[in-house]
């Protein structure tokens, strides 16, 4: 299994090292852009997470204002 942070770092000198040891390298060019489409959805996921956090935060403290005024 190749290592993602060294595929990241030196994706040039990882891909002349398998193909000197006569590897298959159908699917490797693919990975830069696999890369940035997988940090970008990560980061649109925690984004996401962090305003479901704050709506479910600003909910509770609306549920408690609510039952304060009865």
């Amino acid at each position: 299994m190749l290592d993602v942070k060294r595929l990241r770092a030196d994706f040039d000198a990882v891909k002349k090292a398998l193909e000197s040891r006569g590897e298959k390298l159908n699917e490797i060019d693919k990975f830069a852009d696999l890369d940035v489409k997988r940090r970008s959805l990560l980061a649109e996921s925690e984004q996401l997470k962090n305003k479901r956090n704050t709506v479910s935060e600003q909910i509770a403290r609306l549920k408690k204002e609510k039952q304060k005024r009865r």
